[in-house]
C-alpha cells in the first residue's frame, strides 16, 4: 500500500490547476510528469507569447517533447539560447568538435551506453544547468528498449516524510565529472563542485531532489 504522504504529493502534483494556453497546445502525456507542444515551428523564432508559454509549461511539466520538428545545429541552438547561454562542455576532444553540442550513439558494438545511470546532465558544474535540450535522429523500435526515462525530483522530496525532508535540508553533496568515466581515461579539467542535497528552484521555488548516481560521488556530513 501507498504511503499516504507519498500519495498526497502525487495527487498535489497532478490534481495542481493549470492556466490555459493560448499560443500553443500542451497535451500532458503523465499525471506528474511530461507533455507534448504542438502548434509551434522550432525553426523559427517563437513569437514573444509563444516563448513565455514554452517556459510556462516546460517549468509546470519539466519535460517537453515536440513532434516532427526539422532543426538544422544552428536552429537548435538558436532556440536553445532563448533560455539562456549554451552549455560548453569543459573537455578538449567533442565528437563533432563543437563544445555546445553532443552527438550521443550507441549500436551493437558499443561497449557502453552513454546515461546509462540516473543523472542529471552538468552537476557537476559550479553552476547547473536549468536543463537539457535533444533532437532526436534515430530511436531502437519500440519494445526493443533503449528509451530515455525520466524522473520528477520535485515529487521524489515531497514523497519523504517531514522528518525525513529536514534531515536532507541539512546535507550538502560533492558531484564530481570524473564519475561516468571509471574504468576509462577521464579527460582533463572536469568539474567537481559541492551543492546542497535539496534545492530550491530559482522561479518556482520548488523544493527539489539534487542528487544523481550519474554524477554524485558521497554526501560530506555522512561516511
Amino acid at each position: 500500500m501507498m504511503d499516504q504522504m507519498a500519495l498526497k504529493a502525487i495527487e498535489g502534483i497532478a490534481g495542481a490547476p493549470r492556466a490555459p494556453y493560448h499560443s500553443i497546445t500542451v497535451n500532458r502525456l503523465t499525471p506528474i510528469i511530461g507533455a507534448e507542444v504542438s502548434g509551434v515551428d522550432l525553426s523559427q523564432p517563437p513569437g514573444e507569447e509563444q516563448l513565455k508559454e514554452i517556459r510556462r509549461a516546460f517549468l509546470e511539466n519539466h519535460v517537453l517533447m515536440f513532434r516532427d520538428q526539422h532543426l538544422t545545429v544552428e536552429q537548435h541552438k538558436a532556440f536553445g539560447r532563448l533560455f539562456g547561454p549554451l552549455r560548453a562542455l569543459p573537455v578538449e576532444s567533442i565528437d563533432g568538435d563543437d563544445p555546445e553540442l553532443v552527438v550521443v550513439r550507441a549500436n551493437a558494438q558499443s561497449r557502453f551506453a552513454a546515461g546509462e545511470l540516473w543523472h542529471t546532465d552538468g552537476t557537476a558544474d559550479l553552476e547547473p544547468s536549468m536543463g537539457s535540450m535533444l533532437y532526436v535522429k534515430e530511436t531502437p523500435a519500440i519494445g526493443t528498449g533503449g528509451d530515455t526515462l525520466f524522473a520528477n525530483m520535485h515529487l521524489a522530496i515531497e514523497m519523504l516524510s517531514p522528518a525525513m525532508q529536514a534531515f536532507l535540508g541539512e546535507l550538502t553533496a560533492i558531484h564530481d565529472g570524473e564519475i561516468p568515466w571509471k574504468g576509462y581515461q577521464p579527460p582533463a579539467n572536469l568539474p567537481k563542485s559541492e551543492h546542497p542535497v535539496v534545492v530550491r528552484h530559482p522561479e518556482t521555488g520548488r523544493r527539489s531532489l539534487f542528487v544523481n548516481s550519474g554524477f554524485t560521488s558521497h554526501i560530506v556530513q555522512l561516511s
